[in-house]
């Protein structure tokens, strides 16, 4: 088989003005529309296993669809020989688009990088052109002649199409680290499903293919409902798979949240900002990126009793990260242990400076269940405390309530081991769940801290003041501190003391301190009168 390369602009196959081009538009948008939503299902995904299989799912409903786009696309052409559609090179294009699918949809869902997502869509048109050619290969014989300019329209076209709507979902991925989602629009889908039919056309006129203006029988029609059916068959289980996948993502996210905080907040944005940050783990899981900050906590004689250590994350992709889908990002991917003992390991570097400029401060610090449950993890900590001069009674670990409970005795035993060693372990975020009072006496804790949530307008609310009376009084008598978080104003103040509770934490105090700032702030606190401490700054009584 010979090629020869033809400058001439002439196209064999006239361009379809037919009942059949509209029927392939209107297809053709639909496809794109499934492909975008299969590519943004794709993106939100975070856990590697799951992403593993979402990615290989969509890209080989991606590769299937587009070849079915581009079998039905000879329908639209009357004179076009049907009979050159066989077998095998019908199915030698499935696999090269299918292929090309895999390949490129990981960059194509996932990458931030513009330069990535152009390269990749550009491997998906380059895909989408082969996968033609091979298509069409049973069309030619002997001598071919190839239309320079239908081949450069061609790349062209594709190129475009491809890379346009990959940098449109890069850019509304981006955006939705501070706004909603805005996923590609029908209008967008009817452009390009526009944009395709001139692409086929093109690609159709890239060799003089054998025609027969004959050609137009009820099998042809046939042939076509049956790939519009396969089509959209295809297309609407996939649909509905998605919203299944998205509503147990949604679940399994929201229920790992508990393990460290407060329920996250759900939406499509939300989804896609913890797949971005999942994407950056690698790169923001290293001290140049984890910053700790210090909030202190005050007795009621004014005093500073201890400071809890809250994570900064800076990114320069992204900016200010919240530490809760960081955390559960984290956790996702298998990375919590290693995050929180780095975490652990810069607190405790903290700890040490501010030791030896002679102040010795009481810190806790959060961490999720999985990390104190690991085997080694109380001798790892007693000898990293060790490594750095400090007494095992000046590092707390919290803990929120819904992991000691949820982990039942493999955490007591963690804890226990703990305990052994001189390190206490302080149950936070007591009040955000389903409180049992009787537990308390089990669990080999030190303290617990009420949820900002039962702090809230507490004055107003004689029913919570006489369950915190009753919760002081308990801890009191167990022998556990009580600590009240989110105190905000003197009222929610003189609530929470007049219930029994003698340490108070939130910005009525002070806000969380860098760690260069924390020493010179808690000198000039020293020996102040109750409750004379406002963000940082002396405030008369």
């Amino acid at each position: 088989m010979n090629f020869l390369v033809e400058n001439a602009t002439r196209f064999t196959v006239s361009f379809p003005l037919s009942q059949q081009s509209v029927l392939f538009w209107v297809f053709a948008s639909f496809v794109v529309h499934i492909c975008q939503r299969l590519v943004e299902q794709a993106g939100t995904v975070v856990d590697l296993p799951s992403r593993r299989l979402s990615v290989s799912q969509s890209a080989m409903c991606i590769g299937c669809l587009v070849w079915a786009l581009d079998v039905v696309g000879f329908f639209m052409y009357p004179g076009l020989a049907r009979e050159g559609l066989q077998l095998t090179p019908a199915l030698g294009a499935l696999l090269i688009m299918t292929g090309s699918a895999r390949l490129t949809v990981p960059h194509l869902s996932r990458a931030s990088d513009a330069r990535k997502v152009v390269v990749a869509g550009l491997g998906l048109a380059i895909g989408m052109v082969v996968a033609h050619l091979t298509l069409v290969a049973d069309y030619v014989h002997g001598q071919i002649r190839i239309n320079l300019l239908a081949v450069g329209t061609s790349i062209l076209l594709a190129v475009a199409i491809a890379v346009a709507i990959a940098l449109r979902h890069r850019l509304a991925r981006l955006r939705a680290v501070r706004a909603d989602f805005r996923s590609l629009s029908w209008q967008e889908a009817t452009l390009a499903g526009a944009a395709i039919v001139p692409l086929h056309w093109c690609l159709i006129n890239i060799f003089p293919i054998r025609t027969n203006q004959g050609i137009h029988n009820a099998e042809s029609v046939t042939l076509l409902v049956t790939l519009l059916v396969f089509g959209l068959a295809v297309g609407m289980d996939q649909l509905q798979n998605l919203r299944h996948e998205q509503s147990r993502q949604s679940l399994l996210n929201r229920a790992l949240s508990l393990v460290r905080s407060s329920p996250r907040r759900v939406g499509k944005a939300a989804d896609i900002q913890l797949s971005l940050i999942a994407d950056r783990l690698p790169e923001l899981i290293s001290p140049a990126h984890l910053q700790m900050y210090f909030q202190p906590i005050v007795t009621t004689g004014g005093t500073v009793w201890q400071q809890e250590a809250l994570l900064r994350i800076a990114d320069p992709v992204m900016g200010s990260i919240s530490p809760e889908p960081f955390f559960l990002a984290a956790e996702l991917q298998g990375k919590t242990t290693v995050l929180d003992r780095m975490i652990l390991q810069i607190v405790m570097g903290h700890m040490q400076r501010w030791q030896q400029q002679g102040s010795v401060l009481t810190v806790a610090v959060n961490v999720a269940p999985v990390t104190l449950a690991a085997a080694d993890f109380a001798d790892w900590l007693q000898a990293a405390l060790r490594q750095h001069g400090l007494a095992p009674h000046y590092l707390k670990l919290e803990l929120t309530e819904h992991a000691i409970i949820a982990s039942g005795e493999s955490m007591v035993s963690a804890m226990t081991a703990l305990r052994m060693r001189g390190i206490g372990v302080i149950m936070d975020d007591f009040g955000a769940g389903y409180s049992s009072l009787g537990v308390l006496a089990a669990l080999p804790i030190e303290g617990i801290k009420c949820d900002r949530l039962f702090v809230r307008d507490l004055q107003h609310d004689p029913r919570r003041q006489a369950m915190l009376r009753h919760i002081a009084a308990l801890a009191g008598e167990l022998g556990l501190s009580v600590t009240a978080e989110g105190v905000e104003s003197r009222e929610e103040l003189a609530a929470v003391a007049n219930a029994g509770i003698g340490s108070f934490q939130g910005y009525l105090f002070a806000a969380a301190l860098p760690a260069a700032e924390v020493i010179p702030w808690h000198r000039q606190s020293t020996g102040l009168a109750p409750f004379a401490l406002n963000r940082g700054r002396i405030q008369p009584v």
